[in-house]
């Protein structure tokens, strides 16, 4: 015969059996059943919390619900309250064998259907991961929100913020307050942002800044669109700004992969080191080849000692070049319908170029500049800067100086090349290099014409105080005439390639009308 404490330990036996049979049987017969629980487990253990029974799952646990299956080293579940409680090695596994959830604790209201997830929260669903400390997931619409700090891994990007939500079903992330996507090429920081797992596109909200491999910091008080897969962004009323240079727009586009910036509306380009800006209505910065292009209706301002000079064209392109010995030439080209205007200083040309080592600007195509009272011309002109300030100014090929005096008449100077020296921004001396003529009418005291002086020689330099001659130097046998008023005819009235373009000379306001206005 079986003794007393034989037959209480086969009972005991017995009674285990059957409850881990009735656990099993419970997670077969349940398995068609997703709006109620299936468990399997180990062991099962029934327990009291105050006034509340609670049954205790110990041992490879798994709970089934709602097409989710809880799997955790123990199980607390209060049937009565619909609560389940899970500790230790806890995952939530999806109807196709993938992990969709990892964490330390987790507590599950299976009447809400609400999955609180605790401490080293793991979140993968599908192909991006969710890192968190604090983690509701919501098994009926598949959304998992997080509210004290999380990171979203996504192939190489990586997304950081304090709070969000993910939607499983639309594969969109939602992030709030300190966010940052952190890409191979650049790092983004703003407010708001939500990201679309399929379309791979991130749209953020409020004040932006976005810091790029290259050095180039973009901003934007408005937001923006990011595609990490093309690797290009637009930037309503963005900013990018580099070592050299300043670019906003209404509408910034940055191509990453090219390396370049595409801009719409209301540009501004400002040159830091030269004190330059352009504006417009499109541009584009290309930061690798360090060049930058505005075109629709520009204006250029330099900001001069004393004065701002002023440029428009049809196009103006700026970039640095590196010379040989190391150092850096930033060149600003114009090109068609040139228009210059300073206080002391006017012009058109077909197109312009200044170099910044050599502090000269060059103009091309038989440009006309106004200087005071004269009108100046030649196949190409160019203008040296000393200290921001008109230094000298060569005239090559066909050079041409003419004044209009009180009675109407031209003074004229011509040569086949001449060089004009400035101070506080006016002609002191003018020297003309062969083939040098010169035509002068002169006026007495009461405005009367006394004559007019014709002159032919190899060099002429002319000096001038307050834009009027005060002598005038001819070289290298000179040969000349006079001719008093009776005897001066119309045809003597003109030099070989003289033509008075006054109407053509810029006026500010002119100038003005171009450019954006917004900054102009």
């Amino acid at each position: 015969m079986l003794g007393q404490k034989s037959l209480q330990k086969c009972f005991c036996n017995t009674v285990s059996s059957l409850l881990v049979l009735l656990a099993s049987l419970n997670a077969v017969s349940w398995a068609h059943d997703k709006a109620r629980v299936g468990y399997q487990t180990g062991r099962l253990e029934s327990a009291e919390q105050g006034e509340h029974a609670y049954q205790k799952f110990i041992e490879d646990v798994a709970f089934t619900h709602e097409g989710i299956t809880i799997r955790a080293d123990a199980v607390n579940y209060y049937d009565q309250k619909g609560i389940l409680e899970a500790h230790g090695h806890i995952k939530i596994i999806n109807e196709d064998g993938s992990v969709l959830l990892v964490a330390d604790r987790l507590s599950y209201d299976v009447n809400k259907k609400l999955v609180q997830l605790r401490s080293r929260v793991v979140y993968q669903p599908g192909t991006i991961v969710c890192y968190t400390d604090q983690l509701d997931y919501e098994v009926d619409t598949q959304r998992a929100y997080f509210s004290q700090g999380g990171k979203l891994v996504s192939g190489d990007h990586i997304l950081h913020s304090e709070s969000g939500h993910y939607d499983h079903l639309d594969k969109t992330a939602t992030f709030h307050q300190q966010t940052e996507l952190v890409s191979p090429d650049q790092t983004l920081q703003c407010d708001s942002l939500q990201y679309n797992i399929a379309s791979q596109t991130a749209q953020f909200t409020g004040p932006t800044k976005v810091m790029t491999q290259n050095g180039a910091i973009l901003t934007t008080e408005e937001g923006g669109t990011y595609n990490t897969s093309s690797r290009s962004s637009t930037f309503k009323h963005g900013k990018v700004e580099t070592a050299d240079y300043i670019l906003m727009s209404d509408l910034l586009k940055a191509d990453q992969t090219a390396d370049r910036y595409t801009t719409e509306g209301q540009v501004q380009l400002i040159v830091k080191n030269h004190k330059t800006t352009i504006t417009g209505d499109s541009g584009q910065y290309w930061k690798a080849k360090r060049k930058v292009q505005v075109s629709g209706n520009p204006l250029m301002q330099h900001v001069t000692n004393k004065d701002t000079l002023y440029l428009a064209a049809d196009t103006f392109l700026v970039q640095e070049e590196q010379l040989a010995d190391g150092s850096i030439d930033t060149v600003v080209q114009a090109y068609n319908n040139v228009k210059i205007y300073q206080s002391g200083l006017q012009g058109k040309a077909d197109s312009m170029a200044y170099h910044s080592l050599a502090s000269t600007m060059y103009f091309y195509n038989k440009p006309i500049l106004w200087s005071y009272d004269s009108q100046i011309t030649a196949e190409t002109i160019s203008i040296v800067l000393h200290g921001q300030e008109l230094r000298k100014m060569y005239m090559d090929q066909g050079a041409f100086i003419a004044t209009e005096d009180a009675l109407g008449n031209f003074n004229q100077l011509k040569g086949s090349n001449m060089v004009a020296h400035f101070k506080d921004q006016q002609i002191t001396c003018i020297a003309t290099e062969n083939d040098s003529e010169s035509l002068y009418f002169i006026i007495d005291d009461h405005s009367q014409l006394v004559g007019m002086n014709y002159l032919k020689c190899s060099h002429i330099r002319l000096d001038l105080d307050q834009q009027k001659p005060t002598k005038i130097s001819f070289f290298a046998q000179p040969t000349g005439v006079f001719y008093p008023p009776n005897k001066i005819v119309a045809d003597q009235k003109k030099l070989v390639g003289f033509s008075w373009h006054i109407a053509e000379r810029p006026t500010l306001p002119e100038i003005l009308a171009r450019g954006c206005s917004k900054y102009a």
